[in-house]
């Protein structure tokens, strides 16, 4: 071999066998540096090696963990338990407290059966807005606030393959989140997300680690009683929250955060009671709103405010016809516009989806305040080259809604003394 690989040649004279030695000696500078880095590829393939025990492990984070038994014990005082390992030791002294729990539940109860005011009774849970509950299911938390327009569950493992695997915890607790869901959907329109809580760990070089409890939650979701076949059913949007989390926590894992999860703490269901803007009857407007002459309000008898509002900026009357404020100038226009699937009255939410059924119609909704004299959007169209129509939503104090046709948008807004955008 040359000269110039006689010294690294040297330094394996004491590992390597002499026929091996005399093998490499024979072959060119560019030969053995191949052959050098072949070995150094497949020794660093095979794993990595526990220089205290020749243990060897796929991934270096297993290494560390098992590096740290080496040098750590975690133990147990009530039972004297012993382990290396402190997710071992975490799992022990919590198996052991559950233990001492449903001891201390069973003692709840006198000789004749009578429950005692113990911590799970009906007593202590009808006190204050939380409800703990446990049974099979695993331990429920529920919190209410804001006049119970906002309520908190929170789902905890109720097995150790719960605890310990995050998929089979939430195929678990799916159908209970389902049916959660579905109830409080039967009681108004909600909007909902999922928040997840792990514990997680990181491991450094020299056997010490890092501990988290981070929280992974999926986007805020909205369910209405009167949904359509065109909308996503509650089960899909379920399915998109839960993947949303799955996401999040893998990119997570994946971008060079070096944890990795050691339990599942908590899942908590956040519940809002939604009352999404929506307009209806005839309202009378002010007088000074009429005198501005640029206002259309259509003297509907039921809901559909919405719609008879979009037909008079479409077919407004012919001139000279009188009161074009009467439904009937636009009755037989009905048929000319997509409503499918629209509710009446119609909250602002839907309009969108007014606007993808009928590509030639493109809509913008104001709101104004009396008291202020100011007005505000609340739905700006992102559509062009469209037949515009501005419309106006007004409420009373008994809650009652209605839109009213802008016919001079320019107008409108020069007798108004603020605008905010």
């Amino acid at each position: 071999m040359e000269g110039s690989n006689g010294n690294l040649v040297d330094h394996l004279a004491q590992a390597l066998p002499s026929d091996v030695l005399d093998t490499l000696q024979q072959l060119s500078k560019e030969d053995f540096t191949k052959v050098f880095h072949s070995a150094e590829e497949k020794k660093n393939s095979e794993g990595f090696t526990c220089a205290l025990c020749g243990k060897r492990y796929s991934k270096k984070c297993n290494l560390l963990r098992h590096k740290a038994e080496h040098t750590n014990q975690y133990k147990c005082t009530p039972c004297y338990y012993v382990t290396t390992r402190k997710d071992n030791w975490i799992r022990h002294t919590k198996n052991t407290i559950e233990e001492k729990e449903e001891k201390c539940r069973a003692d709840n109860f006198t000789m004749n059966g009578e429950p005692l005011a113990g911590p799970n009774s009906d007593a202590a849970r009808n006190d204050g807005a939380e409800a703990i509950k446990n049974n099979k299911g695993g331990a429920t938390r529920n919190r209410r606030a804001l006049n119970d327009n906002l309520e908190v569950v929170e789902l905890q493992p109720s097995t150790q393959d719960e605890r310990y695997d995050l998929i089979h915890f939430m195929r678990e607790k799916r159908e209970k989140i389902m049916s959660l869901l579905e109830d409080r959907r039967k009681e108004g329109n909600i909007k909902f997300y999922l928040n997840v809580q792990v514990r997680m760990i990181k491991y450094a070089v020299d056997g010490t680690y890092e501990e988290q409890a981070p929280f992974f939650r999926s986007n805020v979701k909205t369910a209405m009683v009167s949904g359509n076949e065109e909308e996503d059913t509650l089960e899909d949007t379920l399915n998109e929250s839960l993947q949303k989390i799955f996401t999040s926590m893998e990119d997570f894992l994946k971008n060079g955060s070096g944890y990795q999860i050691e339990e599942v703490l908590q899942l908590q269901v956040t519940i809002i009671k939604y009352k999404p803007l929506c307009a209806g009857s005839y309202i009378h407007l002010q007088k000074t709103m009429n005198m501005a002459n640029c206002l259309l309000n259509v003297m509907n008898q039921n809901d559909r405010c919405f719609m008879w509002s979009v037909l008079a900026s479409i077919y407004p009357p012919n001139d000279g016809e009188m009161q074009p404020e009467q439904v009937h100038h636009y009755q037989t226009y009905t048929d000319r516009i997509d409503v499918t699937g629209i509710q009446f009255p119609t909250p602002v939410s839907q309009i969108a989806k007014f606007e993808r059924q009928n590509a030639t119609i493109s809509i913008n909704v104001f709101g104004y305040e009396e008291r202020n004299d100011e007005i505000y959007p609340l739905f700006i169209t992102k559509k062009t080259n469209c037949h515009h129509i501005n419309l106006l939503y007004t409420r009373k104090d008994d809650n009652q809604s209605h839109y009213v046709l802008i016919t001079n948008f320019n107008r409108f807004l020069s007798r108004v003394k603020k605008t905010q955008w």
